[in-house]
């Protein structure tokens, strides 16, 4: 067990920073995170007991505390954080989940903002504990865990405090590094979430009287129900039949490979202007190679005086390891 979860650690947390930023894009710079752990261990008769106790800090510039505590919800207790995980939990419970492959079982205790008196900033904190650690981590005694998040607004930018500990009677030196991986990663996916968008867009004008309502009744069924000709499988749709569609284009898609899941979010029809929005559902890492955190697309089609103008904007916040490689695949 305790050689498989090191070759778990060494495979995901090896990855450096691969490729360059594409230069079609605006790039924008994250805070650079710290963090720390403070361990005392005994290491007696071959077994390591004591406490562990690591903290990890992240700054986000362009987020409020609420944002940056909405972020920690959305993308890591309810998506993963970026982890090689998946999230079971149901709406009747949603402060409670189960994390497989491990079978760990997490509870949240609190979920708040307060405002701070002194200066009127707001101050974000959330705490949770482990209810059961799973067959996985032999040793982690049973009511120890506690763990709270802070987000507090100071110097221009929202700093997140992240406290975790817990007491183990074995593998003590595998579980510290353990958790400093996993909360770390964590919370770097919560910094990356809380970036500008990066955004492609792309302008085209197909000269002619066009009708925008019949061009996006054409998108729908040929790009989106179709695949738009690309070298894949043609994607598996789901889900309510369009009506701004031609009768094949349904509100979801799946596409194999890489299993990944959109949706029509929005529609909107004007006289002289047709739209759609869409979004990726749940991407992150079993979407592989589109690494993402978010993907959201608007495509529009306007009656113009020369012809029909179409303009397809895509805004994503990529994994910071994959951000040249998803970029190209958008385009």
């Amino acid at each position: 067990m305790a050689s498989t979860l090191v070759h778990l650690l060494i495979l995901f947390g090896g990855f450096g920073q691969l490729w360059s930023f594409s230069p079609r894009y605006t790039s924008y710079n994250t805070a650079q995170g710290r963090h720390k752990s403070q361990l005392g261990a005994d290491s007696s008769a071959g077994e390591e007991s004591g406490i562990i106790s690591v903290s990890i800090q992240r700054r986000f510039p362009d987020a409020t505390p609420e944002q940056a505590k909405d972020a920690w919800m959305d993308y890591h207790w309810k998506k993963g954080g970026g982890l090689p995980i998946f999230i079971v939990s149901s709406d009747e419970s949603p402060k409670e989940r189960t994390i497989l492959p491990t079978l760990m079982k997490e509870q949240l205790l609190d979920d708040e903002v307060e405002e701070n008196q002194e200066d009127q900033s707001h101050v974000g904190e959330i705490s949770y504990k482990v209810t059961d650690a799973g067959p996985l981590f032999p040793g982690i005694i049973p009511g120890t865990h506690s763990a709270n998040v802070t987000f507090e607004y100071t110097n221009q930018a929202t700093v997140m405090n992240w406290d975790v500990s817990f007491e183990t009677t074995k593998f003590y030196t595998l579980y510290e590094a353990v958790t400093q991986w996993t909360v770390g990663t964590a919370a770097t996916t919560v910094q990356e979430c809380l970036t500008l968008p990066r955004r492609l867009n792309v302008k085209a004008v197909i000269d002619g009287d066009i009708d925008p309502f019949l061009a996006r009744k054409e998108c729908l069924e040929f790009v989106w129900a179709s695949g738009g000709g690309l070298p894949l499988i043609p994607p598996i749709p789901f889900g309510d039949i369009l009506e701004e569609g031609g009768g094949s284009a349904r509100r979801n898609l799946l596409r194999i490979p890489p299993l990944i899941t959109e949706s029509i979010v929005d529609t909107a029809t004007t006289e002289k202007q047709t739209s759609f929005e869409y979004r990726l559902n749940r991407p992150g890492l079993t979407t592989f190679p589109f690494l993402l955190h978010t993907h959201i697309g608007h495509v529009s089609f306007t009656s113009t005086a020369t012809g029909l103008a179409i303009d397809w904007e895509v805004e994503i916040r990529p994994y910071q390891i994959a951000k040249p490689i998803v970029e190209k695949l958008v385009e």
